[in-house]
This record gives C-alpha cells, structure tokens and sequence, in this order.
C-alpha cells in the first residue's frame, strides 16, 4: 500500500528510492520510518543510511523529523502544516567535533524556521513495507536484509557522507 506525504527536502525524483513502515499510529498522527527502497540500497540515489534511521510523525496539520547517529549527528524538522499548501518549518542540526557531514565539519550546530509554499511542498507517494533487519557480522560490517526481497547489502556502520570519530560529552 501506499500513503501520501510531504517531506523536505523529497522531490518526484526521490519518492521511488524510498520506503516507508508504520511505527505507530493514534487519532491525530502516524509515526513512521523512512528507509531505503531494496532495489536502491546500495545506490547513491537513496540519501538514508542505516546507521541514521529517519522516523518522521504526519498528522493534519503537524510534521515532524528527527534523524541521529550516536556522538555524531542529529537533524530535527518541526512544522506546522496549513493544509497541503504551506508549512512552517522549524530546522536544527548539530556535527560532533571531528566529524564529517558531506562538506561540513564538526563542531557546528544551526537552526533555521522556513515556510514552504506552491510547488516546495511536494506531496509524494510512500511505498509502505517491512523495514529491513540489520544483523552485526563482526566490528565494522553490517549487512542488512530486505523482508520479500533478495537484495542486501554489506556496509560499513557509518551512514554514506558521515565520518571521522568524536568523543561523547
């Protein structure tokens, strides 16, 4: 089955690379987790990581994401919805010192509040399926398997784009 959401920064493009499960559901919310579809787990398409698993809870008028690796990276996303026609957004990021996200480098934190309008909210379709199950093979592999699916893949624990080592505090 499928559902529909809205989730920056997702375009038409991404939607197919994603799958989504439910975590839990009430009245006025749906919490669920976002991961890689199995056909693009390896590919450089898919922007999740399994060490960083996104959960994101979508109700009427409410979305919310956070995302974390331990000692090393945390993404909050708090918006309040008007329909399907404009968001507010509240954004906060952190880097652990010595760590690298993409071009940035740790330590460093910011935060943000942005209204998305028109054509930025781009309500996609959500494949819901079975998360996949990653099993520890020794200290620096992983390999995960998909439910209903052959495809896996063996990776190291560190999520694609974030490296170097930190010292919690």
């Amino acid at each position: 089955s499928t559902i529909t959401a809205w989730l920056p920064p997702y375009s038409a493009r991404d939607w197919g690379n994603l799958y989504g499960s439910v975590i839990s559901s009430d009245a006025s919310e749906t919490t669920y987790t976002l991961f890689c579809a199995p056909e693009t787990a390896t590919d450089f398409g898919c922007y999740i990581g399994d060490a960083a698993p996104l959960t994101f809870v979508e109700g009427p008028s409410t979305l919310r994401q956070d995302a974390s690796v331990t000692s090393s990276f945390e993404f909050t996303n708090h918006c309040t919805l008007t329909g399907t026609t404009e968001a507010t957004c509240s954004f906060s990021s952190s880097i652990a010192p010595n760590v690298t996200v993409g071009s940035f480098i740790g330590p460093q934190s910011t935060s943000a509040v942005r209204t998305f309008t028109g054509t930025e909210l781009y309500w996609g379709k959500l494949t819901l399926a079975a998360p996949p199950s990653t099993t520890v093979l020794s200290g620096s592999e992983t390999s995960t398997f998909f439910p209903n699916s052959t495809a896996a893949q063996t990776s190291s624990p560190t999520p694609a784009g974030i490296s170097g080592t930190s010292s919690g505090s």
